[in-house]
């Protein structure tokens, strides 16, 4: 059996709203390259965001009310 050594590369991920795709933040991770299969890269972005968000790296810039319709 072949073994593959990996290493951590930059990979990106998109968030998006579920009825608004156009709504979306991006963010940058570090994950073990080349793919594995028994790695989970969707719950390694997730917990680099909450990351983020916790660090305030990603920051609220403007809070405004939505127009009623």
């Amino acid at each position: 059996m072949k073994t593959v050594f990996s290493k951590n590369r930059w990979f990106r991920a998109v968030f998006y709203h579920a009825t608004k795709p156009e709504q979306s933040i991006e963010i940058e991770f570090k994950a073990p390259y080349p793919i594995q299969k028994n790695t989970d890269y969707e719950k390694l972005a997730i917990e680099q965001f909450n990351q983020e968000l916790r660090s305030r790296i990603i920051k609220i810039r403007d809070i405004e009310p939505v127009p009623s319709t």
